[in-house]
Formats: structure tokens, sequence, C-alpha cells
């Protein structure tokens, strides 16, 4: 009669378990479909966001749509040196002449005008802060005695945004560089940009 009663408890104990370990990766699943269909903007998309308050207007343009562009572009520059890799990895004619200058005409001529277009975006946003601080009572211009200087710093990030965009054709060029490579111009190729 033990062995009965041991092997009835250890099965409800196993049940136990593995009904418990199916919840968490039940709700593991789940919490990581929620993440993953978290929508994304679109490309292009970008918006000043929302302030009440001249220097929220500031903080939001400073601390946190700069920090937006400037991340994607880091991102998109990590992706190319992840590209420059991914080719230098290739064999040798793992890519033709044309193929190579489409992929840097994309980067070129869509990805980084993209941030250009979301670089100028960014700007007027600096502008729409001027006029909404030009339009606030005297009470509220007064609680940023400083606006013009911070307004200067602003245009200071928007300049950095774009030496970094700038900064992004010298990463396709190592693409090209490293494209370049791997191109058997024995087989229809010639030597061109």
């Amino acid at each position: 009669m033990k062995k009965p009663a041991v092997i009835i408890f250890l099965i409800l104990l196993m049940s136990i378990f593995l009904v418990s370990a199916s919840f968490a990766f039940w709700k593991h699943d789940a919490e990581v479909k929620f993440t993953l269909n978290i929508a994304q903007p679109d490309d292009g998309e970008f918006s000043c966001g929302d302030y009440t308050t001249i220097q929220e207007g500031i903080d939001l343009l400073a601390d946190i749509k700069y920090f937006y562009i400037y991340d994607l572009m880091i991102e998109f520059e990590n992706e190319l040196d992840a590209r420059v890799i991914e080719l230098n990895n290739l064999p040798f004619g793992g890519i033709t002449l044309n193929e190579l200058r489409e992929e840097c005409n994309y980067y070129r001529n869509v990805d980084i005008s993209r941030f250009g277009d979301i670089i100028d975006q960014y700007g007027n946003c600096i502008r729409k802060l001027a006029d909404f601080y030009r339009n606030s009572s005297q009470e509220e211009k007064d609680q940023v005695p400083d606006f013009w200087d911070q307004h200067t710093m602003l245009w200071g990030l928007h300049t950095q945004l774009w030496n970094q965009r700038q900064d992004l054709y010298d990463v396709v060029e190592e693409v090209w560089e490293a494209g370049e490579e791997k191109i058997d111009y024995n087989h229809g190729g010639k030597k061109d940009k």
C-alpha cells in the first residue's frame, strides 16, 4: 500500500510541477509577444512631442529627441560595421559590382537621406519651441531667463546630428571598399563607383 501512495504522491507532485512550469513558459512567451508587438515609428516619422512649459520643451528636445535621433544613427552605423565584417568574410567573387553599387546607393540615397529628413524635422521643432516662447506670457518667460542660451545649445545639438550623419558616409565607403575586395572583375565586372 505504501508504494501506490508514494507513486500517486509523486505523480501529483510532478503534475503540479509541470502545470507550474507550463504557466511560467506561457507567461514568459506572453510577455515576449507583447514586447515584440510594440509599434515602432515608421521610417522618417518624427514628432516634436508635447510640452506645457518652455523648460519642458527644452528638456524634451535636448534630453529625449536629440538622443532618439543620435541613437538611430549609431544603430545604423553599427549595422554598417557588421556589414563590413560580413563582406570581409565573403569568398572572392561573393558579390558583384552591381549588387555592391545598388546596396551602397541605397544606404546613401535612402537611409542616410532619411536621417537628413529627421534632422530637418528636429530643426523645425527648435523653431516651434522659439515660437512657443515668444507666444508665452511674461511670467512664463521669466521662469527661463536663459532661454536664448539654451535655444543656441539646441542648435548646437542640431549641428552635432548633421556631423554624425556626415560620418555615416565614411562608413558606407568602408562597406564599398570591403565589398570591392570581393568582386571578381575578371568575370564581367569593371572598376568604377
